[in-house]
């Protein structure tokens, strides 16, 4: 078989560069020491060169195997699984990271080890195999990339951004569910939630007006998570806007957005309660009046502000999102 150069293995979206060896083509693995690709091509190019015979079985029966002293495959657990594993399986295959089939990859010679579906590992493994004349063609046809729905009701957010901002946004909440978090966890959670607030508000998820039409859009696309980010930032504008929380803060500039708010857009994802003898604005309110009068450290990302009035005792917890500290949530103390 004569290859080009160039030769290319589109598998799951991962775009592989092959190497032409005297038995057949192989996975390139002059990649950069540190990028994961290196690690899976030395895993692949030693299962189809002999080294390593039962690593397509142990796949496929979802069992730990290794070669002692140079690689190994493990599956891991969802819960396992971190926010940048996810991150770096979307930018390399541009999908959603299936992680109930996930599988990490590593050697002692690379320093980046991969985590990706064991169904993308068999398939870069028969498909190779086909190549090399190691087996007969499988026929098995390419997954249908995810439907883009038609073109949304907003100015700057085009289909195919919109299932990617959906799919990052369910991601991050497995992150913030997980519990307890590893430093990583925290630190790749922060650092994502800032950078898709920001992505959604550039793609105008948070402009005003023609609330309806896109809400029906978001349902009918079935982006449950970006659905949610929308009807909180929705709520949030609204409370930003109505006139009895200038009873709190006076001095609101007109025209805050969701990115300028004291407030979390959690607090409305969430569903933070009030409570009973208060109303929905006025809790937020004094909530977030609370907050600003506690000028919370520049230098932390996260904390809690306590304040007493007669019998009650409010705790408000705040994180910095974006640009400000901002309410997450809040609760009453009554003191005995």
């Amino acid at each position: 078989m004569v290859l080009k150069d160039d030769l290319t293995l589109d598998v799951d979206g991962l775009r592989l560069r092959l190497k032409q060896t005297e038995a057949g083509p192989l996975l390139a693995t002059d990649h950069p020491r540190d990028d994961p690709r290196s690690t899976l091509a030395y895993v692949v190019n030693t299962a189809l060169t002999g080294g390593w015979s039962d690593l397509e079985e142990s796949i496929m029966q979802r069992r730990g195997t290794n070669v002692p002293q140079a690689m190994g495959a493990t599956p891991v657990r969802p819960e396992d699984v971190a926010y940048a594993d996810r991150l770096n399986w979307r930018n390399l295959g541009g999908r959603t990271l299936d992680d109930t089939d996930a599988f990490i990859i590593g050697t002692t010679f690379t320093s980046a080890d991969m985590i990706l579906p064991g169904k993308t590992l068999l398939r870069i493994l028969r498909k190779l195999g086909e190549l090399r004349g190691q087996r007969p063609p499988s026929g098995e046809a390419e997954p249908e990339a995810p439907h883009t729905p038609t073109e949304p009701p907003f100015s700057l957010l085009t289909g195919s951004t919109a299932i990617e901002l959906d799919e990052r946004a369910a991601e991050l909440d497995m992150v913030a569910r997980k519990t307890p978090k590893t430093p990583r966890d925290e630190g790749t959670e922060l650092g994502g939630r800032t950078c898709l607030l920001i992505e959604m508000d550039a793609a105008g998820l948070f402009e005003e007006g023609g609330e309806e039409e896109k809400r029906q859009w978001l349902v009918e696309a079935r982006l449950t998570a970006l659905l949610g980010y929308y009807d909180a930032g929705v709520a949030l504008l609204r409370y930003l806007r109505d006139p009895a929380r200038k009873r709190y803060i006076p001095d609101a500039p007109e025209g805050e957005g969701v990115l300028d708010a004291w407030v979390s857009i959690d607090w409305f994802r969430l569903g933070i309660p009030t409570p009973p003898s208060m109303k929905p604005v006025n809790w937020l309110g004094f909530c977030e009046r609370t907050l600003r009068e506690a000028e919370p450290d520049p230098s932390e990302d996260e904390g809690e502000v306590y304040t007493t009035i007669g019998s009650e005792r409010y705790h408000i917890e705040w994180r910095r999102d974006v640009r400000r500290p901002a309410v997450l949530r809040a609760s009453v103390m009554v003191r005995s």
